[in-house]
């Protein structure tokens, strides 16, 4: 199986990240994630960033519990934007998709 994670933008500008209905993350002021500059220039801190707004801790228990450690990201069109591939695990200096493919 896998984690499906629906991460998406609101009229509002909120960003939401939820799995199976449940909201792992959120609503965060879509303008304060950081743009891939800054995510390139300091890529764990703002890594760290990113991967709060995609849920931090809770996706991280979420992949520990799945058997293939599979993470499925669905986002909508504003959020796809967003340079997640430089998401930071919480407590690591790893890239959660070098951990979880």
């Amino acid at each position: 199986m896998a984690v499906h994670l629906i991460v998406q933008v609101d009229a509002e500008n909120r960003l939401t990240a939820a799995c199976e209905g449940e909201l792992l993350a959120g609503p965060i002021p879509f303008a304060t994630l950081p743009a891939l500059e800054v995510v390139q220039a300091a890529p764990y801190e703002a890594g760290r960033a990113l991967m709060a707004a995609l849920g931090g801790e809770a996706l991280c228990r979420l992949l520990e519990a799945d058997s293939d450690h599979l993470l499925l990201l669905e986002t909508d069109d504003r959020a796809a934007g967003v340079p997640w591939e430089y998401a930071v695990l919480p407590a690591e200096r790893q890239f959660l998709g070098c951990s979880y493919g």
